[in-house]
């Protein structure tokens, strides 16, 4: 019976002999690096799809082309809610150290146009403003106030009190509004009269505003 002879060994094998036995230590193909063979898999597709790109003709935009495919992935809606409430805390947080620091302003500048050092050198609006930016809203991005803001709030009586809000003064009064998605809640969950309809929700708001102002 005629056995197949041995193929020569590769070049690539190192065959020292440790232990007085001959082993296989070390391969040096590329298929045993397989983080160096994603690496270098990358790099050919991109160079394979730089060339792509170059061969095409010249009445097509190159640049848009790249960008369409390398274009990144579309967000899920689950990455989009992360980043928005990362958002939102982010402001929460800003309004609410610029909001103690116009109290404090407000305050401290009433307190002194009222007591013995109103007029004295150092006691003056900027002074007051300036200290209270240097405290509390020392941060690259932080709102600063301003000495006209805090001059003209205490002017109109709103010393120690929140800044107002932008915008037009509320018509209808959020308790109003609270009482009436609570009730719709408790529709839908104890399903008591069924399905919060919008005629249903309708009937409710008259009721609800009924003999009232917002009548």
């Amino acid at each position: 019976m005629k056995y197949p002879s041995a193929s020569p060994v590769p070049n690539d094998i190192n065959t020292s002999k440790s232990d007085g036995s001959s082993v296989v230590s070390k391969l040096t193909s590329p298929s045993v690096h397989s983080s160096s063979n994603k690496t270098d898999g990358k790099m050919i597709a991109s160079i394979a799809e730089e060339d792509a790109i170059q061969e095409l003709p010249e009445w097509c935009d190159k640049n848009k082309v790249k960008k369409a495919l390398t274009k990144r992935k579309k967000r899920t809606p689950h990455q989009r809610n992360r980043d928005d409430f990362a958002k939102k805390a982010r402001k929460n947080y800003d309004d609410k150290k610029y909001k103690h620091a116009f109290k404090i302003a407000t305050q401290q500048y009433y307190d002194i146009i009222t007591g013995p050092n109103n007029g004295k050198r150092g006691f003056g609006i900027r002074s007051v403003v300036a200290a209270v930016n240097a405290e509390f809203l020392s941060g690259e991005n932080d709102r600063q106030l301003k000495a006209q803001t805090v001059m003209d709030a205490v002017n109109a009586k709103r010393a120690g009190k929140s800044p107002l809000k932008m915008g037009r003064p509320e018509v209808v009064p959020k308790k109003f509004t609270k009482a009436l998605a609570l009730h719709g809640t408790m529709m839908q969950v104890t399903a008591a009269g069924g399905e919060a309809s919008g005629k249903k929700m309708q009937t409710i708001i008259k009721a609800m505003s009924d003999e009232t102002e917002w009548d």
